[in-house]
This record gives C-alpha cells, sequence and structure tokens, in this order.
C-alpha cells in the first residue's frame, strides 16, 4: 500500500499544544507513521517517491477527524404522535437506511466518528459492525443501544426505549444492552424536551436504579450516560457513578463544582434550545416548542456555569441532519462563550476520551489512527470548519475538494 503524506499544513494536533506551521504527517496502513514539520518528516523527499500519495495542503489547517459526542441515527421527528406511529408502522429496513444515510452524510461532513447514545432495534449495533468489517463506509460508531428509561419515562414516545423500574429490572436492562454489544449504558433519568406530560427536570430514576445501572457497566468497564435535566437528579447521579451528562438543562454553581471534583463531563447540546430552524418548525407539537422556548436561557446560564466551573465539556448535536447540526453546535458553543480551541478540542479530544476511543483517535499523534480533515482558513474561528477540503478516515481518503487529489465515488470507498 501506498503511504499518505500531507504536508504544507498548518497544523492542529488538539493535544494541547499550539498550532503548527509547516505541519507534516505521514500515514501508513491506516495509521500515523509520524507527524511534525515539513523538515522532521523529509517532506521534500517523501513526495517525490513513487510509494508515496503527497497532498500539499497549501498552508490549509490540518486537525483531526470531527467527533459528534450525542446523536441517534434514525431519529426523525415529524408530529405529536408522529415519532411514536414511524417507531410501530416503519419497517426496520428503513431505520437502517436512514441510519446509514445519516451516517454517511456526518463523514462526508468531517465527523470521522460518532456517539449514539440509544437508537432503534439495535440496528445501530449492526451498522456499527458493518462499517467496522469494511463491508460499507461511515463514521466509526460507538453505541449505547437501547436507552434504558422508568415506565412512562423520557423517551416513551420515541423510538426503541427500554422501559424498566427497580434496581433488578435496571440491572437485567443493562446487561441487555451490554449482551448485544453496547459501548456504553444510557439512562433517561429525568424529563426533557421531546416526551410530554413532563418537565425538563422531573426526577424518573431513583438513586438505588442509577446505581444499578452503574455497578453493572462498570463491572464491564462500560461508561454511563444520563439524559439529565435537573440539580437534584444530576448530583444524585454523580453520587451513583454516573460518567457523562447529556444536556444539562439546570445546573447551579454547587452542582457543576462537583461535576469538576468527580472528574465527570457535560454534552450540553446546546442547540435542542437554541436553534430557531429546528425549536420552531410547525411540525414539532405546541407543547414542544413551548418546553425548548422556556428552557433556552436556564440551558445557556447551566452551560456557562459549568464552563467557568472548568467541567469537562464535550460536543454532541441531538438533532437530525448530524452533518448539518454537529458543526452548528460547535459554532453555538463559540458564540455564548466557549474559545475556538476548546471547541475543537472537545470535538476531538474530549469527545474521544468520552466515547473510550482516545487511544486510536482524537488526536494527530503517532500510532493512532489516520482520521483527519483539511480545512481553508483557522478552525480557531470555528465556521471556517465548514470549508471542508478533505476528509480521511483510518488513512483512505474519504471526500476529497482538492483539484490534485481524487474524490472516490460515494458510497464506495470501503
Amino acid at each position: 500500500m501506498k503511504q499518505l503524506l500531507i504536508h504544507n499544513a498548518l497544523l492542529f494536533d488538539c493535544t494541547g499544544r499550539a498550532p503548527q506551521s509547516g505541519g507534516a504527517m505521514l500515514v501508513e496502513d491506516g495509521q500515523i507513521k509520524a507527524v511534525g514539520t515539513n523538515q522532521s518528516l523529509g517532506a521534500d523527499t517523501l513526495k517525490n517517491r513513487d510509494d508515496v500519495t503527497a497532498i500539499d495542503a497549501g498552508g490549509r489547517s490540518l486537525l483531526p477527524g470531527l467527533i459528534d459526542g450525542h446523536v441517534h441515527l434514525s431519529q426523525v421527528f415529524v408530529t405529536e404522535s408522529g415519532a411514536h406511529r414511524v417507531a410501530r408502522l416503519e419497517p426496520d429496513s428503513w431505520f437502517a437506511l436512514r441510519m446509514l444515510r445519516n451516517a454517511w452524510d456526518a463523514l462526508c461532513a468531517g465527523i470521522t466518528t460518532v456517539r449514539v447514545v440509544g437508537d432503534h432495534n439495535h440496528i445501530d449495533l449492526e451498522l456499527k459492525r458493518a462499517i467496522h468489517g469494511g463491508q460499507i463506509p461511515g463514521p466509526r460508531i460507538v453505541t449505547a443501544g437501547r436507552p434504558i428509561i422508568s415506565t412512562g419515562g423520557h423517551g416513551h414516545n420515541l423510538v426503541s426505549c427500554l422501559e424498566a423500574d427497580g434496581p433488578y429490572e435496571i440491572r437485567k436492562a443493562a446487561r441487555a444492552q451490554i449482551k448485544a454489544g453496547a459501548d456504553l449504558v444510557k439512562l433517561m433519568i429525568t424529563g426533557g424536551i421531546a416526551s410530554p406530560g413532563e418537565q425538563v427536570d422531573t426526577p424518573q430514576m431513583t438513586f438505588d436504579e442509577m446505581e444499578a445501572a452503574t455497578t453493572v457497566a462498570h463491572h464491564y468497564d462500560k461508561p454511563v450516560a444520563a439524559h439529565a435535566g435537573g440539580i437534584r437528579s444530576i448530583q444524585m447521579a454523580i453520587k451513583a457513578g454516573v460518567d457523562c451528562f447529556e444536556h444539562g438543562y439546570i445546573i447551579d454553581e454547587e452542582t457543576a463544582d462537583m461535576l469538576v471534583r468527580e472528574n465527570r463531563i457535560l454534552v450540553p447540546t446546546l442547540g435542542v434550545t437554541h436553534h430557531p430552524e429546528y425549536i420552531e418548525d410547525s411540525k414539532r407539537p405546541e407543547w414542544w416548542r413551548l418546553k425548548a422556548q422556556r428552557a433556552k436561557q436556564r440551558h445557556q446560564q447551566s452551560f456557562l456555569t459549568c464552563l467557568r466551573a472548568g467541567v469537562k465539556i464535550g460536543i454532541g448535536s441531538d438533532i437530525p441532519d448530524i452533518h448539518e447540526y454537529g458543526i452548528k453546535e460547535m459554532e453555538l458553543l463559540q458564540s455564548v462563550g466557549m474559545d475556538g480551541m476548546k471547541v475543537l478540542e472537545a470535538a476531538t479530544r474530549v469527545n474521544a476520551e468520552i466515547c473510550r476511543v482516545a487511544d486510536r483517535v482524537g488526536t494527530l499523534e503517532t500510532g493512532k489512527d489516520a482520521d483527519c480533515i483539511l480545512v481553508d482558513g483557522d478552525p480557531r474561528t470555528v465556521t471556517n470548519v465548514r470549508k471542508l477540503r478533505l476528509v480521511v478516515k483510518s488513512g483512505k481518503i474519504i471526500v476529497s475538494k482538492l483539484a490534485s487529489v481524487e474524490a472516490p465515488a460515494a458510497l464506495a470507498n470501503v
């Protein structure tokens, strides 16, 4: 196999080091063989070798492939009863096709890894196996299988949530996801926006139920993520051992300090209360739109409280059209006060930690899988991430908008 050399780049390795001009990266057998400068890698010599495919970045920015830390690949929202109806009437084959399309679109937008925090009938697990086995192209998938909720809890009107009550049922539900091949366990511990008859901070799991799930998951070295909206439930979940919190609609300074002290992570998904084209869509029922609008200010305030406290923050879209809203979430977090470099690190290195794949991706370092993107401009102004010129996953060129580099056929580059 030919080696791949990307040289003459502004290199963002996302390890915490400052970006480096004149950066270069050498890829072999899908992994990063060397990363440094044009000079240290001998790029002038390498680019002329027959066994090397050389890409001159022309001073563009090279950074790790992006990671979306909160997605539902089959997600579709229509009328008040629509998602409920779709879950019962649409065949699994249609779910699978939509998931494949969404996964491919995400990859073409430079999102080379996704963390699926609940999806339909374990199709996510089969899609993950097909991508990993090379049968179809797509992003690296880390997935929770079916989300676990209390009876009538958040998500009961959506797709494939698994209702369980009490520690015994919760343990069995968690074990069932791990048996199926899940990489993490997802709990819904409070109400949320997308289900009727609840508020975003309505407690929906007891301490014993949360602890039952974390005990099982941690026995298998699997993390637990919790859909969480309220202070009391989040504090209880921290004590119960939950590793990562999704949304965090209502978080005060005391709770933020607890998250820091116990080294827990927040994936704020700020877009679900902030993007008007999503929230105010006429397909959403009125109760949904009202809850999102009411939660917006407190959601942003909670995020900023966590940011000031030093909570470790990841990036997650939680909205259909991942290829669009994954980048929008990054732009949104910067617009409300998160430093641009911190946003990039959240979407790469921190999300890799959340996904438990930091040994493989998330930074540009020797020995890691060669997932990277090339963009015009400085990505610390996050909107420049949209100016995508090249996507590489595991050393294979997925998308090229460079005249000197041939782009592969869609859905053919396995």
